[in-house]
């Protein structure tokens, strides 16, 4: 049996980001509640606003809602 002192080939690459674990790194609290983002309530109404202020009275109340609240349950806010 051949031995030699490093059991790598001396042409042989090292590629660590391939053999290094992966760890995920959770974000600390201070840092997740800070980029929490609007209230649910805030955006409606932010919403709405912009809305009336590009349309004006030409939508009905309960119509905008109804989108409103479709769009924000598709896009994952309940």
């Amino acid at each position: 049996i051949l031995l030699q002192p490093h059991h790598l080939p001396p042409a042989a690459p090292i590629r660590p980001y391939l053999s290094e674990p992966v760890v995920e790194k959770t974000p600390c609290m201070k840092c997740s509640q800070a980029n929490a983002g609007p209230s649910e309530e805030d955006l409606r109404q932010r919403i709405r606003d912009s809305v009336k202020a590009k349309l004006g009275n030409q939508i009905d109340p309960a119509l905008l809602e109804t989108i409103i609240t479709r769009v924000l349950n598709n896009v994952g806010i309940k």
